[in-house]
């Protein structure tokens, strides 16, 4: 995985066959990871997790932490475990960010990872 982010590969075809899918993982396989100088608990047999933790790049959420400037306010409607809302928050700076999760599971490991 260090050698991919050094050489800027981002998660080419032939490495996505030797990572496991998340339904692999039993619930509850929790990994420490660090993205974008924030560290969180996530559970790779969750989807958001898993991309998390093995370092997948999602271009569209890329291109929307790009839009974010200092001195915005967001809303992030859907916050699943945080990791959008977090971003948010640390790409803001001096605006305001309010995340909604209506799944109670996923609102739980978002105010833990959060606090």
């Amino acid at each position: 995985m260090h050698w991919l982010r050094l050489h800027k590969i981002k998660a080419p075809a032939f490495f996505c066959r030797f990572v496991p899918n998340p339904y692999q993982y039993p619930p509850g396989s929790l990994r420490l990871v660090k993205r974008n100088n924030l560290v969180l608990q996530v559970d790779v047999s969750d989807y958001m997790g898993h991309l998390l933790f093995f370092g997948f790049e999602d271009v569209a959420q890329n291109n929307l932490f790009n839009l974010c400037k200092p001195g915005y306010n967001v809303i992030d409607v859907g916050t699943n475990i945080g990791w959008t809302v977090l971003n948010f928050g640390r790409l803001v700076q001096t605006g305001s960010v309010i995340g909604f999760e209506p799944d109670p599971f996923n609102h739980q490991v978002c105010k833990k990872i959060s606090h």
